[in-house]
């Protein structure tokens, strides 16, 4: 702590500034004691820190540490931007990516899919619907049909390694029937239980009506 530096600051102030001890003490709401004693090193409170930079308008850390303190903080903060400003960029790039490969996996006409086998909610890339020809959250059951199977019998069919290949069938508007394919794996926690389904699904056929 510089706090000799402190007492030396104060006191070239007050005499830059042409204020007495009594000023300072009737400014900030304290006794004459009380900044005498500052003025001969003795310690201050942060509040009484801050009140007496802003009274003799210098920064307070100036005040109390000196300039290797203004400093450090500049440099602190300097860092601190920097480093926020990579944070950014790198989530710019994630998005950017992501968005690249979701666009391409639209054009290819591939449904991605994620199914939570503990809530058994199923989210599905935007473009399900349509390849499906369904209502949006309105999937059909056969893209997926597992839903009513315990965790044990889960495990039997998916496995834990390899990922598990089915095909299914759905009408379209003229009555033609597409054939799909579905890619999907099963996913642990940290203990070991099984917790989600991520998959895809494309077609591979389609038979007129």
């Amino acid at each position: 702590m510089d706090q000799s530096g402190f007492s030396e600051r104060l006191t070239s102030l007050l005499k830059q500034k042409k204020k007495t001890q009594a000023h300072v003490a009737s400014a900030i709401g304290t006794s004459v004691p009380s900044v005498h004693r500052w003025t001969k090193g003795g310690q201050i409170e942060y509040k009484n820190l801050r009140s007496l930079a802003e009274y003799l308008d210098v920064n307070w850390i100036w005040l109390r540490y000196g300039d290797e303190a203004v400093e450090s903080v500049q440099q602190m903060q300097v860092n601190d931007t920097a480093a926020t400003n990579r944070r950014q960029e790198y989530l710019n790039q994630i998005m950017d990516s992501e968005n690249r490969m979701r666009q391409a996996l639209d054009m290819a006409d591939i449904v991605t899919w994620e199914w939570n086998v503990l809530t058994g909610s199923v989210e599905c890339s935007k473009n399900a619907a349509t390849l499906f020809n369904v209502a949006e959250n309105n999937l059909p059951n056969c893209m997926l049909p597992y839903t009513e199977k315990s965790i044990e019998e889960l495990l039997n069919i998916f496995g834990k390694d390899e990922p598990h290949t089915w095909d299914f069938s759905v009408e379209g508007t003229n009555k033609s029937i597409f054939w799909f394919t579905s890619r999907a794996k099963l996913y642990f926690d940290v203990s070991g239980r099984p917790t989600k389904v991520i998959g895809v699904s494309f077609e591979i056929a389609k038979n007129g009506a």
